[in-house]
């Protein structure tokens, strides 16, 4: 009976861009993403792609029709499924990784839970309240959050990703909403539509946000806010520090 390749086998063709212990801190790495679909989903195969060890998939919602240009892993037998199931599923397929799907909302208690086994988190939820709820739990729990998300593809082809890291300065998704955060806009649910092209550009980037830190690469940037705009190929850094009056990071 053959023996399975080793880890360091399966990831050498990357190993000397990033060296061979960063490579094993991204095996012990666990992250937590909330919302798998259109952007979720690409940045769980990039990091099952990098080497990370376990990702946990948190998701309410099942697989949709509409939801067939979001996410390679769905098929049409997986109509009605839960999306953190199918796409668990479809990575679970791959060596040295760890995947635990969550059919729940972030709000619920069984996410939190999962957050509590997490050492990133990465928010790629449509809804303004769920990124609020999933940057307050990294908050609480001193994780990193990266936020990603997509803007409406009929009105524009931009998207953007958000780090917020524990003890700092620089904003957090809270900053970023009303001082009023009992204001309806703020837990309303947006269907957008989404162009896989776009959610792919931002994706890829907020996997690399989240594995950047652990590679202990020359040269890594303090920005915090990265812009990406398709319509010019531009992708923009910036450095936003906290706002006063947040309703997350704002000390009451």
């Amino acid at each position: 009976m053959r023996s399975s390749p080793s880890y360091t086998a399966f990831f050498r063709e990357q190993i000397p861009a990033v060296g061979h212990r960063n490579q094993h801190r991204l095996r012990r790495l666990s992250v937590a993403i909330v919302g798998v679909g259109g952007v979720g989903s690409i940045v769980a195969q990039f990091l099952a792609l990098s080497g990370v060890g376990e990702l946990i998939l948190i998701d309410p919602q099942a697989v949709e029709i509409s939801n067939f240009n979001r996410s390679i892993a769905m098929s049409v037998a997986d109509v009605g499924s839960p999306k953190a199931k199918v796409l668990a599923n479809s990575l679970g397929r791959r060596p040295h990784l760890r995947v635990r799907p969550v059919v729940a909302s972030i709000e619920s208690a069984e996410a939190q839970e999962g957050l509590n086994n997490a050492d990133v988190v990465c928010c790629c939820s449509n809804s303004v309240g769920s990124r609020l709820t999933t940057a307050r739990a990294a908050m609480e729990r001193g994780l990193t959050c990266v936020s990603a998300g997509v803007a409406d593809a009929r009105s524009t082809l931009t998207a953007r990703v958000l780090v917020w890291k524990p003890l700092s300065t620089l904003a957090c998704e809270g900053c970023f909403q009303p001082f009023d955060t009992t204001q309806e806009r703020v837990t309303r649910s947006s269907r957008g539509v989404v162009l896989p092209t776009v959610a792919g550009v931002v994706g890829a980037i907020a996997a690399h946000a989240i594995i950047e830190p652990f590679l202990l690469l020359e040269g890594a940037k303090t920005h915090n806010l990265c812009l990406v705009d398709m319509t010019t190929f531009s992708v923009e850094s910036l450095i936003v520090r906290k706002r006063n009056g947040c309703c997350l990071c704002t000390p009451r």
